[in-house]
């Protein structure tokens, strides 16, 4: 029957879903991205590749190996002491920090959006109640039979589904029943009961109409949630690359600590020997700067515990470990150190720096999204033009007979109707007004994925000549420091042998040599220092390295 092959119809319509989590990259959006990538590539490969720096030798490694291992043991700082490694730290900063939490609640935030817009074509129960009374004067029999005035009430009651379907169509299938009492001698029977079981459907054949315009508010969702978790990874490696600088930071103050503690015995051993030789050959000025460079070591020796107290601070603050937040522990760091020449290719990196980097595919999908606004925006430029359709069983009976509703399938014919709207803004400025502005947002990031493409190579090249040039610096300080040894070396032989020779005729006065001593120890100090910075700066330059080409959590197995 029609009757049944209308409600077929609108439950087929109110249960069929599409997919809406397929995202099929646009072919001219695909051929852009790789038109800028290649040419922002194009404009950095003529540089020429510099020579590789040569590793250290397996004796200027070993130069610095006594401090290493003095900075992984207990300074006495604490009455405790726990030992990092730094993949568990990053574990520790995921699973506790607030401010990661935070990050990640912004994809999940932005991903409500998602159901939001896919509620739009969820069915919607619907109920309508009215109660009417009329009181009314007549100006004809044929009205009531009678004179006098008519006096009706009228109940309505309606209950249905509706909904949007993925064409763009309203559907709803509803069933009222309608309670008729009067005083109309013509109105039979009196009173009665009428039901009517109807089908409308509603599609726009312009604006509005077609499943890719309506799909097109759940795929900016869909974008704006991959958006957000880009967003997100981006924050969350910010965060992280922020612990390994501070965490690295802690051990170098750490060595530096090592170093002062291990220069003031020798300042010590000079004092007491200058004093011992105070009546011979040594100034009391000498004994003096001796004694004023000692105490301006101990002085820094109590900055640098401070140091280490602050940034040991700075970093259970970062983590938000419970473990770290233990008073009284000593946070000991036990990274290996890597002194290996660095072999990274710049060409590689680039490449891989444009596939990876979250900033990239973020710019990116807003472009996506807003290619999809102008479309929505060219569609919305058509005039309204819906085709109406409906059709409806009905059955009257006499108040309070029941039969009334199986009647409607029973008796008689469906009824229909079929028509139109059509609608159009006079200049429809509005519309037009969007679909400009959709094209200039479009535009604008299409020139920010330009700007991010040019400055992430820019970084990554500023990232690889850090890691090259803060390895040569590694070579460079330990031969300046080879070079301070050796003068300690040739000051320690030459006092021995002034001492041994000593006269009140000898020229060469064993002071003037442990005042010599004394500089030498001093420079030796910041030579040892400048080696300490310079291993940590290479090792914070490795981990940027691997931050500016987007395989920073990839390389610690995260995420």
């Amino acid at each position: 029957m029609p009757q049944n092959l209308a409600i077929v119809l609108f439950f087929f319509i109110l249960f069929t879903r599409c997919d809406f989590h397929s995202l099929e990259k646009p072919v001219e959006l695909e051929l852009y991205q790789k038109r800028v990538v290649q040419e922002s590539l194009a404009k950095v490969h003529f540089q020429t590749q510099k020579e590789t720096p040569n590793t250290l030798s397996s004796k200027e490694k070993e130069i610095f190996l006594y401090e290493d291992a003095q900075a992984r043991q207990s300074l006495a700082l604490f009455p405790e002491t726990t030992f990092h490694k730094l993949e568990e730290i990053y574990a520790s900063t995921i699973a506790h920090s607030h401010k990661v939490k935070m990050y990640e609640q912004f994809p999940l935030i932005q991903e409500t959006s998602i159901e939001e817009a896919k509620a739009a074509f969820d069915p919607v129960i619907f109920l309508e109640g009215q109660y009417e009374h009329k009181d009314e004067p007549i100006g004809s029999t044929l009205k009531t039979g009678d004179m006098g005035r008519f006096e009706e009430d009228t109940g309505t009651w309606k209950i249905g589904v509706k909904n949007k379907a993925i064409t763009g169509a309203q559907v709803s299938l509803s069933q009222e029943l309608k309670l008729l009492d009067n005083n109309s001698q013509f109105t039979t029977p009196n009173p009665q009961n009428q039901v009517k079981l109807a089908f409308t459907v509603s599609q726009p054949l312009l604006r509005g109409g077609g499943l890719e315009y309506n799909r097109s508010v759940v795929k900016i969702a869909l974008l704006d949630t991959q958006s957000s978790q880009q967003e997100a990874l981006k924050n969350i490696e910010d965060h992280l690359m922020e612990v390994t600088k501070i965490y690295w930071s802690l051990y170098l103050t750490r060595v530096h600590l090592v170093q002062e503690q291990k220069m003031v015995s020798r300042l010590e051993k000079i004092l007491l020997e200058m004093q011992n030789r105070s009546a011979m050959d040594v100034l009391p000025n000498q004994i003096s700067r001796a004694r004023a460079d000692l105490l301006e070591i101990q002085s820094s020796i109590i900055r640098t515990k401070g140091n280490v107290r602050n940034l040991q601070l700075q970093l259970q603050s970062l983590v938000n470990s419970p473990d770290f937040k233990k008073p009284g522990k000593e946070i000991i760091p036990m990274e290996n150190l890597t002194l290996d020449r660095p072999s990274v290719d710049l060409n590689q990196s680039l490449t891989i720096a444009l596939k990876n980097r979250s900033e990239v595919k973020k710019s990116f999908l807003e472009i996506w999204a807003y290619a999809i606004r102008e479309n929505m925006a060219k569609h919305e430029i058509m005039p309204v033009l819906n085709l109406i359709a409906s059709v409806s069983i009905e059955s009257l009976r006499e108040n309070g007979n029941l039969r009334t509703f199986s009647e409607q399938f029973e008796a008689g014919k469906p009824s229909f109707s079929v028509g139109g709207t059509f609608e159009f803004p006079w200049g429809n400025r509005a519309a037009r007004a969007k679909l400009k502005k959709a094209i200039q947002e479009k535009k604008r990031f299409m020139f920010q994925f330009q700007e991010v493409v040019d400055r992430i190579l820019l970084e990554v090249m500023a990232a690889h000549e850090d890691v090259e040039n803060n390895y040569l610096q590694i070579q460079t300080d330990i031969q300046a420091g080879n070079t301070v040894e050796e003068e300690l070396a040739f000051l320690d032989k030459r006092s021995f042998i002034t001492e041994q020779k000593f006269s009140i005729h000898n020229l060469e006065s064993l002071g003037y040599f442990l005042e010599q001593l004394l500089n030498a120890n001093n420079r030796l100090l910041q030579a040892q220092k400048k080696i300490a910075q310079s291993i940590v700066y290479y090792h914070i330059s490795l981990a940027q390295l691997r931050r500016v080409t987007g395989t920073f959590l990839q390389y610690q197995k995260k995420w």
